[in-house]
């Protein structure tokens, strides 16, 4: 009996290491968050102002990000599917990926890309939707950029340092 207390014991204990040292692991929604405002940091620190968070642009990421853990590989959407009928845009673009869940891995994966890091720190690009999709132990995401040809008023946004 004394054998099989300590037994528990030790087990509960390996446990409770385990999950100490297992990273935390966000929701989506918050490495979203997360992953936007290491990319203001980065648009910043090279003179360029913040991008803006689009629900729209970030319903659609989402979206695509879950096509692609569904189908388990990565690809970019049609044109067709990213332009999605809208008007006064002067530039569209889309990075996917994936990768740990582990969001500050992701964002130094796409920052070592040159043709991701191009896609982030367009001068121009002025909207953002990040989706993040965490299936089978994988961080799948989708940025959808948007740099509109007229005056972004109107737009439903939000402003990353509120």
């Amino acid at each position: 009996m004394r054998l099989f207390t300590i037994m528990v014991g030790l087990a509960v204990a390996a446990l409770i290491i385990v999950a100490l040292a297992a990273p935390a692991l966000g929701a989506p929604a918050d490495d979203e968050a997360v992953f936007l405002s290491m990319v203001n940091d980065a648009r910043v620190e090279e003179g360029l102002s913040p991008i803006l968070r689009n629900h729209e642009l970030e319903a659609e990421a989402r979206s695509w990000s879950q096509v692609m853990a569904d189908r388990g590989e990565i690809f970019h959407a049609p044109g067709e599917t990213i332009v999605n009928g809208r008007d006064h845009w002067a530039w569209m673009g889309e990075n996917v990926g994936v990768g740990p869940l582990d969001v500050e891995v992701m964002f130094d994966a796409f920052m070592a890309s040159p043709p991701h890091r191009e896609q982030v720190m367009r001068p121009y690009a002025r909207l953002v939707g990040i989706g993040v999709v965490h299936q089978d132990g994988r961080m799948w995401m989708t940025h959808r950029l948007l740099e509109p040809s007229k005056p972004i008023i109107g737009l439903w946004f939000d402003n990353p340092k509120r």
